[in-house]
């Protein structure tokens, strides 16, 4: 038995049924996506098979890889998204979720090292964010898009090199991409970055606790009071944290203006791209007008 859920970035995700035992299967026929898909289902493998953090990250079975397909199946976890479990919770049931998180960024970082990258590769990423954003025509004749590009290349447009710890990365730690069972945490959908850094995967975290983006996702009913209550209380907790490295201080509005800017380029609808703009303007210091 197979049960078809939305899926993203190209892929199709359904959920199997095999002797009573449900299994998640995320595949996709797009030929371009299977290197990229394939590197996921072996970062989260190799993730599972490490030691020193609580939170739990699904297992993959198996990566069926055929010419013009390819499936990973992986266990399925029954559980809660952010939202929900924040609803549902108490402060020591929050303040564990915020332990067991500072623990996992504390072992990416400890498995990481401090490693000279060359700001070209933040130069590239973003003349081929703007080559993207020339094709889009909701962004192509923004004004306020093209002031926003002229104001964020002096951030990214710097000669010399970036001092930052490489190695141990998700990828997409945004809270939409932690499921909550009980006391148990669950990791899902790692991506590969352009940069394999913990400093990447603070910035995604900050993506919502700062600036709520995944809340935008959510269709349901819910405390919006409360929810940016507890997301205030985390994002101020994951700032003390960060903070005592010299490397989050110096490039982590860089990083976080550039994911956004990776965000925007692909954006199709119009209050998306609103949000998108106050957001890059706040980054870049520049009273917003919209």
């Amino acid at each position: 038995m197979e049960i078809e859920v939305q899926g993203h970035s190209g892929c199709q995700i359904s959920i199997s049924q095999e002797n009573n035992t449900l299994f998640v299967l995320k595949g996709t026929n797009k030929v371009s996506y299977i290197p990229r898909l394939i590197k996921q289902a072996e970062k989260q493998k190799n993730y599972s098979q490490e030691e020193g953090f609580k939170i739990q990250i699904p297992k993959i079975f198996s990566i069926v890889n055929e010419v013009s397909n390819c499936v990973i199946k992986m266990e399925y976890v029954y559980a809660l998204n952010f939202i929900d479990f924040f609803e549902r919770s108490g402060q020591k049931a929050i303040n564990k979720f915020y332990c067991t998180l500072k623990e996992f960024i504390e072992w990416e970082i400890s498995h990481s090292s401090l490693t000279e990258i060359p700001y070209t590769i933040i130069q590239h990423k973003f003349e081929n964010i703007k080559a993207t954003i020339a094709h889009n025509q909701l962004l192509q004749n923004d004004q306020d898009i093209a002031l926003l590009l002229k104001k964020s290349a002096s951030f990214f447009e710097r000669p010399g090199m970036i001092y930052i710890p490489i190695g141990k990365c998700h990828g997409d730690l945004t809270l939409s991409n932690i499921l909550f069972d009980g006391g148990e945490n669950y990791l899902i959908d790692f991506l590969d970055s352009f940069i394999e850094s913990p400093l990447i995967d603070i910035v995604k975290l900050r993506q919502d606790t700062a600036f709520y983006w995944s809340e935008r996702m959510y269709t349901n009913k819910y405390d919006s009071l409360r929810l940016h209550l507890i997301l205030k209380i985390l994002d101020e907790r994951i700032c003390k944290m960060a903070s005592q490295f010299a490397w989050y201080e110096q490039y982590y509005q860089t990083f976080q203006l550039m994911n956004f800017w990776r965000i925007m380029q692909y954006a199709t609808k119009p209050e998306i791209i609103k949000y998108l703009k106050s957001i890059i303007f706040s980054l870049i210091n520049i009273p917003n007008k919209l």
